[in-house]
């Protein structure tokens, strides 16, 4: 998904709920897609955390027996800033099937918001190695895992072997550089990842996102420190 591909997918969602208000899975699968929304627009609208915990407490309510459901909808909570129910809906997919890979991703990229980001990765490599045909987006949480803990090489090798990288995580790799010393490399990054931005983009807004979907004050403060070393930041 690139950002230009955000937009359609929010409206085909819409148009499904639409013609049946009562489709969970489309409501869980709807507050993913609005919260991920920002980190490709950088426009953290205000109505948008509340329309991501609408969505997710929706679905919820309307079935809690699709593993689909609660780890969307888990996912959706995380975005939007509420780990503690994430982690609780998280669990509970899992519950309803261990085996789901999905439930499984999910539960890895909750853990990594959380901050226990080795069990992150251990999710991570479980789903993949469960379904060997992953949807290559698994990759963004193992590259978030291994930045923040500090293991720079290991995500830039991650996002190398990624085919189709989501553009807003040319920020990543520039971080991942600056925080390693490789100041040329971090800036060339960064001025790619601006330079590839949509009008209306606004950095502030895509880090007050990420600064909801990570819950430790540490994890906060690495990311901006990054972002920061590579010139994203307006005090950088």
């Amino acid at each position: 998904r690139q950002s230009g591909d955000i937009f359609p997918v929010i409206e085909d969602l819409e148009n499904l709920l639409q013609q049946d208000e009562r489709y969970a899975l489309a409501h869980a699968q709807l507050a993913v897609v609005l919260g991920f929304s920002v980190f490709e627009t950088g426009r953290d609208e205000p109505d948008i955390v509340p329309r991501v915990v609408a969505h997710a407490r929706r679905a919820l309510s309307l079935d809690s027996d699709d593993e689909r459901v609660q780890a969307k909808a888990a996912l959706g909570l995380l975005i939007a800033g509420d780990p503690k129910r994430a982690l609780h809906y998280s669990e509970k997919a899992l519950q309803l099937n261990p085996h789901s890979v999905e439930a499984i991703h999910v539960r890895g990229n909750v853990h990594c918001g959380t901050g226990e980001h080795e069990t992150a990765l251990d999710y991570q490599r479980e789903a993949m190695r469960l379904d060997p045909l992953f949807p290559t987006y698994y990759h963004e949480s193992v590259i978030e895992a291994n930045y923040l803990l500090r293991r720079y090489d290991d995500a830039i090798r991650v996002y190398g072997n990624w085919d189709q990288p989501f553009s807003h995580a040319t920020a990543y790799m520039a971080a991942c550089h600056a925080m390693m010393g490789d100041q040329a490399s971090a800036r060339e990054l960064a001025d790619q990842f601006i330079g590839s931005r949509s009008e209306g983009f606004r950095m502030a807004d895509y880090v007050a996102a990420l600064m909801r979907y990570f819950s430790r004050d540490e994890d906060r403060a690495h990311w901006r420190e990054g972002f920061n070393r590579a010139g994203l930041l307006p005090e950088g």
